[in-house]
């Protein structure tokens, strides 16, 4: 399995910004794969604005990021893969280590936290392709990104202990 980063965007089905930027899904990856031609995505689905998904068809630590629609991350792809590796609702995979987080204040962590309507702050136009581009560059510029993607951290920080839940 390829240890490339993933782009996850992560929507609601009744979400109208999520319906247009699906609209334009396409050249937002064929922009990026001219730059990363690596880049795995995924798109996972809620019916609703709730954010709850099947657990069998992706990682339950997503759920800590349903703080705004359409919500879009990137996971370095040693923890995708362990995250998707263990799918179910007993999934203990954190998506937290090294992830960043399409337009949030101060790319702060998320660590033991919930995304939050107060944590989004418009800085890059998330319709643009070049926007994301950019997101992206400055994303995978970061110590704790290059890290995790890097495998610089252990599986134990990256998986929760069933002591802590």
């Amino acid at each position: 399995m390829s240890s490339d980063p993933v782009i996850v965007l992560y929507n609601s089905e009744t979400c109208g910004p999520c319906k247009k930027l699906l609209s334009i899904w396409d050249s937002i990856v064929n922009a990026i794969k001219t730059l990363y031609p690596n880049m795995r995505f995924s798109v996972i689905s809620s019916p609703n604005n709730s954010g709850l998904f099947e657990f069998d068809s992706a990682p339950k630590g997503l759920l800590k990021y349903r703080g705004w629609f359409p919500m879009v991350l990137l996971v370095p792809g040693p923890l995708w893969n362990e995250a998707m590796a263990n799918l179910g609702p007993d999934n203990a995979v954190e998506i937290t280590q090294g992830v960043k987080v399409f337009n949030c204040k101060n790319e702060r962590e998320i660590i033991g936290q919930n995304t939050d309507p107060r944590d989004y702050v418009g800085k890059y136009d998330i319709f643009d392709p070049q926007e994301w581009l950019q997101w992206l560059n400055d994303a995978m510029e970061s110590e704790d990104f290059i890290q995790a993607q890097n495998g610089l951290m252990s599986l134990e920080t990256i998986t929760n202990s069933e002591n802590n839940e």
